[in-house]
């Protein structure tokens, strides 16, 4: 009778997703405690930003140990790949959030500026990457018959006038 009922949806593996949401949740305390609270001490943003880019990085760590028998696998309804290359990238985007916080932390205390705003774009930002990383390939379409938006194909002699 409903939807809901029949729908069986992909199995999820929370751990092989742990340094996304480490990512995620560090980005939502930022974003949030940083809005509703008082001003927070001098740099405090940037090591809340590195922390977590460090937390993330460690549990790449494991997740990389987990990946001992060399295999790739799809995770999510084959939306996104975890191999050792997946891995390897979510550790490199990591190590440049991690510096770029560091960074940007200490330029903004001797400035006299600080806000969480530009750590949040970071981690959000790492976010995207590790997503854009790790996906899958998407089949394309047979591009001899329509273009890649579903209109007929110019002919060569139309497409050079």
């Amino acid at each position: 009778m409903f939807a809901a009922e029949t729908l069986v949806g992909p199995s999820i593996p929370w751990f092989t997703l742990s340094p996304l949401l480490t990512l995620l949740a560090g980005a939502c305390i930022l974003m949030l405690f940083g809005s509703l609270l008082p001003q927070w001490p001098r740099g405090l943003y940037g090591v809340v930003s590195s922390a977590t880019a460090a937390t993330a990085i460690v549990l790449c760590f494991f997740l990389w140990d987990n990946l001992s028998d060399g295999k790739p696998e799809t995770i999510i309804g084959d939306a996104l790949a975890f191999d050792h290359f997946a891995v390897l990238g979510t550790i490199t985007i990591c190590v440049a959030v991690l510096l770029a916080s560091l960074t940007t932390s200490d330029y903004l205390v001797r400035e006299d500026e600080d806000g969480p705003e530009l750590f949040v774009l970071y981690l959000t930002a790492a976010i995207g990457g590790i997503a854009t990383g790790g996906a899958r390939k998407v089949k394309k379409p047979d591009s001899s018959t329509s273009s890649s938006v579903g209109f007929p194909r110019r002919s060569s002699s139309t497409a050079s006038r």
